[in-house]
């Protein structure tokens, strides 16, 4: 996946954040949306963690 957009929804928790770190794991390029912004601050990190 690298050098694709990976663009989701419910990135803050549950399945969405377990998708989000999965595509940065591959390799791509992210742009997640959630209603909670301390959560999304979480998935953020592992998800800069993958690199």
């Amino acid at each position: 996946m690298k050098g694709k957009v990976a663009l989701g929804t419910g990135g803050s928790s549950g399945m969405g954040c377990a998708a989000a770190i999965s595509f940065a794991r591959n390799g791509a390029n992210l742009c997640f949306l959630s209603y909670c912004i301390m959560r999304n601050t979480y998935t953020s990190y592992c998800c800069d963690r993958t690199y």
